[in-house]
């Protein structure tokens, strides 16, 4: 299965600026890593990375014989360091942004990486830049166009078990929002969870703010509304944990696949939380009487009893994102648009009136 990292994780980097362009160096830390980055480094991935922090063209040069790229980035320094009030370290941070670019590594190649660093990979391997890095310039998302019908969103906090942050909840609220072209949502995780739920270390430096708890609660909310509202399926691929508010990502969805790695749970009360909008979809879409122990107890559950429960449409062995993939493709090909978008609208006028309403509620 793919694993997200930095291109840290292979690469280091110097750069220097003169005038309004910046150089770029990106250097293959082992050679065995150089064919990867000289492919999949290209000039529109880290114009696109680097697209909050420079306005120009870039250009890549290949250096072969010191397993190396460099980037000429123009437009980076507000028109110069004496014109834009900018200095000269200003110019060699972009080494350290552009390493901090998210890229996708097989096992293979992952398993190399860790050796390199000794068996375990630094949190640098793991922080990606906010403001860029992702297609669509999402930061602790990916949004991804698949296929034209189909949009990919990825949650891209690897390093934090991609736990919900309220600039990640703002970002995914963006990405959902109504598109008439959009046949099929996905929403899968990448790293070793799906979600671990809200991030805590943000929630504790709230230090009992009312107003700062109200917002992130309002910004999962209307994650929420817009997976249940979106007028096509959403289908969400979980793998390794699901707790909190990912198992509230995956009561939001229309289909849901699961790994025989996926383990879900409302650990809220275990933690000295109140599991506000999550009670209100375990008790629409879970057995009362079970949604109620799950609720109470905080108790995690393997997939098997998700399935027997209702909560997971298929299990698979490995890669649930691909399988995701796969259904969202299969809708595209079969099925008329517009009947998929109404034949939601009536699941959900028969089984969840008043949900939004009690989740609204609970905020």
């Amino acid at each position: 299965m793919p694993r997200t990292v930095t291109l840290y994780t292979i690469a280091h980097g110097r750069s220097g600026d003169k005038g309004d362009a910046v150089n770029v160096g990106v250097i293959a830390r082992d050679p065995a890593f150089y064919p990867f980055i000289k492919e999949h480094v290209t000039e529109e991935r880290v114009r696109q990375h680097l697209s909050k922090m420079a306005s120009g063209a870039v250009e890549r040069f290949e250096m072969d014989n010191l397993e190396a790229l460099n980037f000429l980035v123009h437009g980076a320094l507000g028109g110069g360091g004496s014109i834009g009030m900018q200095t000269d370290a200003q110019g060699k941070t972009y080494a350290g942004a552009t390493l901090r670019m998210t890229i996708e590594l097989d096992d293979d190649l992952y398993n190399k990486a860790v050796a390199h660093w000794g068996g375990s990979l630094p949190k640098e391997c793991f922080e990606t830049l906010d403001g860029a890095g992702a297609s669509t310039g999402y930061s602790q998302i990916v949004a991804e166009q698949v296929d034209d019908r189909i949009l990919h969103i990825k949650i891209n906090r690897p390093g934090s078990r991609n736990a919900l942050t309220l600039t990640l909840l703002e970002e995914m609220a963006e990405a959902l929002a109504v598109d008439s072209r959009r046949k099929v949502v996905v929403v899968s995780g990448e790293g070793k969870d799906f979600c671990a739920g809200m991030d805590l270390g943000e929630m504790l430096s709230y230090e009992g703010s009312y107003t700062a708890f109200n917002r992130l609660g309002e910004a999962l909310f209307r994650v929420l509304e817009a997976m249940i509202t979106q007028p096509c399926p959403v289908i969400t691929a979980i793998h390794g944990n699901a707790l909190g508010g990912g198992s509230a990502l995956a009561l939001s969805s229309d289909i849901v696949v699961g790994a025989d790695s996926a383990h879900f749970g409302f650990p809220e009360t275990k933690i000295g939380f109140i599991p506000g909008i999550v009670s209100s979809l375990a008790l629409k879409r879970l057995p009362g009487q079970v949604a109620r122990e799950l609720l109470l107890t905080g108790r995690r559950f393997d997939c098997e009893e998700a399935h027997r429960l209702g909560m997971i449409s298929f299990r698979v062995s490995d890669d649930p994102a691909a399988k995701a993939l796969e259904v969202a493709r299969g809708l595209v090909k079969n099925n008329s648009g517009k009947a998929l978008g109404y034949s939601k609208n009536l699941l959900n006028l028969h089984t969840d009136t008043d949900l939004l309403r009690d989740m609204n509620w609970a905020v």
